[in-house]
Formats: structure tokens, C-alpha cells, sequence
């Protein structure tokens, strides 16, 4: 992210170090506990590279990134999975993930993963493979409608082949599967809003996605 993209998101810094171009911004956030009045204040930091985007954020103390963390039922949302029965053996298995969290902002390099996404992938990877053989498995990347056309059609695509580069890592075999990237194309939701904030971007989470759509047959 940008220090313009940041500063849309949280606000302007409460303390900045550094003279010129600033490389660090401090915030601080008070979190109230569940219960009662007492609060707990941390501090959060943000490191800038040289071109002004974020390279790394730190909590002081370590401990209040608990704060900021999705109840586990939550969580396991992420993956939606359903399951058609088609002939005695087959089945149709459809999965969509949520993009967000799982790449780098802007990128789309199986380097670029980032921890949560590399979570998913392998939940979903192991789903596939525990059911049954895979005949023919489908990726298909979605954006939101952020960004001109060709940009999103191109980093849909983009990530949808480095989905599938991960999971041939994972044993599916590469020539089943297919990918395509159809940008900002099929959204889910309409947001009416214009302004490109905090809202707009939550607002339209559910459209950056990625569908997986997978045959499997099992072996008798």
C-alpha cells in the first residue's frame, strides 16, 4: 500500500518520525474490553521504503494484534464449499475464497502470498485430493470494479494461474486444470458508492473472489 492509501484507511499518523520524506508513522488505538471500562492502548507502527509504500507494521506490545483478529467461526467461512452428486461416484465440488489477504497488494506471484493465503490453498488442496480422483478442475479469478478494465483483467488472471501453479505443487496434475481471469465482470454485490474510502472497498469485498470448480470421480 501507498502512504495515500494508508492515510484513507487510518487517518492522519498521531506521531512521525523522521524529517523530509518520513519513512515512519506511529498510531495509537485504545481497544475497550469485553466486561467493564478498562482499555488496553497499543501502539502501532508503520515502516515505509523508500518510494513510500509500507514494507512492514509492528504492534507494541505484540499481543494487540489479538484485537484485530476473526473469531475462528468466522474464519473458517473463508472457504464456501458445496458438493453436487452427479452419476453413482462423481462429483461436482464448487469452492469460492475470498481474495482478500491472500496476495500482496498489487501482486500476483506465487511469491506474494501471503500467509492466510497459503492457508487456504492448502485447506482447499486437501478437500480436492481426499475426494477422489480429479478429472477436470477450474479456476476462475474476480476483482472489484476498482481500476480501469484491463487492469483488473490482467491481475484476475494473474492470480488465478499462480492458484493453479500452487496446487499443481500440491500433486493435482497440471493439465486438468484450467484458469481464466474475468476481472470486475461478475460481481456479486452493487455498492452505490462513488468515494473510494474505507466503505467502498468493504462494500465490495464479496466481489473479489475466486471460484474453483472441481469433477472428481472416485475410484471403486
Amino acid at each position: 500500500m501507498t502512504k495515500n492509501q494508508l492515510y484513507a484507511l487510518l487517518g492522519h499518523p498521531h506521531f512521525a518520525e523522521g524529517f523530509g520524506k518520513v519513512r515512519e508513522w506511529d498510531y495509537i488505538f485504545n481497544f475497550r474490553k469485553s466486561g467493564g471500562t478498562e482499555v488496553e492502548t497499543c501502539q502501532y507502527k508503520i515502516i515505509y521504503t523508500s518510494s513510500m509504500r509500507v514494507r512492514n507494521t509492528y504492534w507494541k506490545p505484540e499481543v494487540c494484534a489479538h484485537w484485530l483478529a476473526l473469531p475462528e467461526a468466522q474464519a473458517q467461512m473463508v472457504v464456501e464449499k458445496t458438493i453436487e452428486k452427479l452419476v453413482p461416484g462423481s462429483e461436482l465440488i464448487r469452492m469460492q475464497l475470498s481474495a482478500d489477504g491472500m496476495f500482496d497488494f498489487d501482486k500476483s506471484e506465487i511469491t506474494n502470498l501471503r500467509p492466510g493465503g497459503v492457508e487456504k490453498l492448502n485447506r482447499v488442496s486437501t478437500d480436492l485430493l481426499s475426494g477422489g480422483e480429479i478429472v477436470q478442475l477450474k479456476v476462475v479469478g474476480h476483482t472489484d470494479r476498482l481500476g480501469d478494465d484491463a487492469y483488473n483483467m490482467k491481475l484476475s488472471r494473474a492470480r488465478a494461474d499462480t492458484i493453479r501453479q500452487y496446487l499443481v505443487a500440491k500433486n493435482i496434475p497440471a493439465e486438468r486444470i484450467t484458469t481464466f481471469g474475468v476481472g470486475k465482470s461478475a460481481p456479486l454485490v452493487e455498492c452505490k458508492q462513488n468515494k473510494r474510502d474505507e466503505t467502498l472497498i468493504r462494500c465490495l469485498a464479496p466481489n473479489r473472489r475466486f471460484e474453483i470448480e472441481a469433477w472428481t470421480v472416485r475410484k471403486m
